[in-house]
């Protein structure tokens, strides 16, 4: 039996498109491959800003594919891991905020004070940890707010809030307020 129209119509089809699935996606494997190791990385650098991104895009990229159990339990554990970076970030704060207050007799205006006094040893609102930190003091001095809220569009992450009485408040897919429940009380 004569093999060069067999072998003819499988170049055939490959060049016209045809019968793809024959022949890998390297620019697709490699893609998946590249967000993979970035978000590795970055967990591993504790940026998880940049890790969840990468997972996100990742799961985007690859669809409905049986891998994607590997990645969104990474995701799951990079948020996770988020979630408590933010919750510390907002309770280390208020610890500042506590002996800042104790020394000055006034609450600090800004998060940078709080480094420049250092009473933090470096800037939590500037860290890579998926969220947004902020810090408002009273103009007078009296009182302050933080606020922490995720970076990505999930609604599987908490935003956090609190104030000078240092009670951690929280909500989900809503705005934290001072009015939102404690830490504790997980409606």
């Amino acid at each position: 039996m004569n093999k060069f129209p067999i072998v003819l119509t499988l170049v055939l089809l490959v060049s016209c498109g045809q019968g793809t699935e024959l022949v890998p996606d390297v620019d697709h494997r490699n893609e998946k491959e590249r967000l993979y190791g970035d978000a590795v990385a970055a967990e591993e650098e504790g940026r998880f800003g940049d890790s969840e991104a990468a997972l996100e895009d990742l799961l985007i990229l690859d669809g409905d594919s049986p891998g994607n159990a590997i990645a969104e339990e990474m995701l799951d554990k990079v948020r996770k891991e988020s979630v408590n970076a933010a919750l510390e970030a907002v309770q280390l704060i208020n610890e500042a905020q506590s002996n800042f207050k104790l020394t000055r007799r006034r609450y600090a205006i800004s998060i940078e004070e709080l480094v420049e006094q250092f009473m933090l040893p470096e800037d939590p609102s500037r860290a890579n940890i998926g969220y947004d930190i902020t810090m408002r003091g009273s103009p007078n001095a009296d009182r302050y707010s933080i606020t922490a809220h995720p970076t990505s569009e999930t609604s599987a992450k908490r935003s956090y809030f609190s104030d000078e009485t240092s009670v951690v408040r929280w909500s989900l897919g809503e705005v934290v307020t001072r009015d939102s429940p404690p830490i504790g009380k997980e409606n």
